[in-house]
């Protein structure tokens, strides 16, 4: 098994045209990688080791060596620890169950794109700012959100090597965001994936969780190229919260190419996203 790249999108008025493909590449892994969910996106094999597919990178479990960098500018104001100020406000029930999420619910996920023709998805959890893939807009000199009509230039406040995880503030028209959860998945619980697959419209998926490997969680809700940086949500009592981020999809070695599967994806833990802007 392994799991493959997604991301799409545009920019300013209107967003960059992707840039070709480049996932064809010789990938030297074992019969089970992980392949990030982003048009640049990496590959990662069952030793922990990520080799680029379209960079001279290289990613492993002590975090990312390649044109990632850090932004000097701070995510949000700080407490007096100095800490970085990630809560978001409480959650109002929804209207309906946990059956599927509701429209308000799916709002605060969104498009993401960059200068350099990467798209993904993001997810508003606090007042105008957005979290998404690292590894999804690593590469841009700029980079847009789709808030409402069109798209929102924003600045990159976070991007974190290790975890894949990344900030954006733009104005986010009051759209209600999603409060993150800390707490672990219960197993089999049901989940949904929720993201932009493709460059074309928001999609959810439904699935259940299957297992927390170091961090990432492992699910059965599928989810394709564009959906980086997505939520993989959860729900109780009515409410729904962001349980992880979307980071790739599974997919198998067939002879020299590798199969897409349909049933498998893996998120940033809910604890791991806490973690990285407490510390912040």
């Amino acid at each position: 098994m392994e799991v493959m790249p997604s991301s799409t999108g545009e920019a300013g008025a209107r967003a960059p045209a992707p840039g070709p493909s480049r996932w064809i590449a010789r990938i030297t892994a074992r019969s089970a990688v992980l392949v990030l969910a982003c048009v640049s996106g990496s590959v990662h094999s069952d030793d922990g080791t990520y080799s680029s597919i379209e960079a001279e990178a290289s990613i492993s479990r002590a975090g990312v060596g390649a044109s990632f960098r850090e932004a000097a500018i701070p995510l949000a104001r700080r407490g007096t620890t100095g800490a970085l100020i990630s809560r978001t406000p409480r959650p109002i029930p929804s209207t309906r169950d946990c059956r599927w999420p509701d429209e308000r619910t799916l709002a605060a996920v969104l498009p993401v794109a960059t200068d350099r023709g990467s798209h993904a998805s993001g997810i508003v959890f606090a007042t105008d700012r957005v979290l998404t893939a690292a590894h999804a807009i690593a590469d841009g000199g700029r980079f847009f959100v789709r808030v409402g009509e069109g798209y929102r230039m924003a600045d990159l406040l976070l991007l974190d090597r290790t975890t894949d995880v990344a900030v954006l503030g733009v104005d986010t028209l009051g759209i209600e965001p999603l409060p993150i959860s800390e707490h672990a998945p219960l197993e089999r619980q049901p989940v949904w994936a929720v993201g932009f697959p493709r460059e074309a419209g928001r999609t959810t998926t439904s699935g259940v969780f299957q297992r927390n490997r170091e961090g990432a969680l492992h699910t059965s809700a599928p989810i394709d190229s564009g959906q980086s940086g997505g939520g993989l949500l959860a729900c109780e009592h009515g409410v729904f919260s962001v349980l992880g981020m979307l980071r790739g999809f599974g997919a198998y070695r067939s002879g020299e190419r590798y199969v897409k599967l349909d049933n498998h994806s893996v998120s940033v833990a809910g604890a791991t996203i806490h973690r990285v802007l407490a510390n912040r």
